[in-house]
């Protein structure tokens, strides 16, 4: 979500370890007990994680609203067990506000939803323009 958001790679990363890197440059490098799978994996291939804190989320989405931002962290978390699933992240403010008909593209992309506080990229404006006419 963040992705499409943003038109880019939030953790454009150039492989697997550069990519995990990234990730926690940003969400912060998780404590053992947060990510216990991931570190065993860690060790089994003798890689071991640089420390870095948590940033503000919100610094690398600008513009987002906060309904948004929130579906985005629940998205992020790095335990798969506090991690939401596509159930939990449609029950989120952002997404109970989207207008759940078969024509959802409008509101998925924040044209005409009150719970985004983003316009879409002019191509889409145009092109969404040019469908309703």
């Amino acid at each position: 979500m963040a992705e499409l958001y943003l038109q880019h790679p939030l953790f454009p990363g150039t492989c697997e370890l550069d990519q995990i890197d990234k990730v926690f440059q940003i969400l912060g490098t998780p404590k053992r007990d947060q990510w216990r799978e991931g570190y065993r994996l860690a060790e089994k291939r003798e890689i071991t994680f640089n420390e870095y804190s948590k940033k503000n989320l919100q610094k690398y989405l600008p513009g987002i609203g906060d309904e948004a931002l929130l579906a985005v962290k629940n998205m992020l978390k790095i335990s798969s067990q506090k991690r939401g699933n596509a159930s939990d992240i449609l029950q989120t403010p952002f997404f109970k506000g989207a207008n759940q008909t078969p024509s959802t593209q409008d509101s998925i992309l924040g044209l005409g939803s009150p719970s985004l506080s983003i316009k879409a990229p002019k191509s889409i404006q145009k092109r969404n323009k040019s469908q309703n006419q």
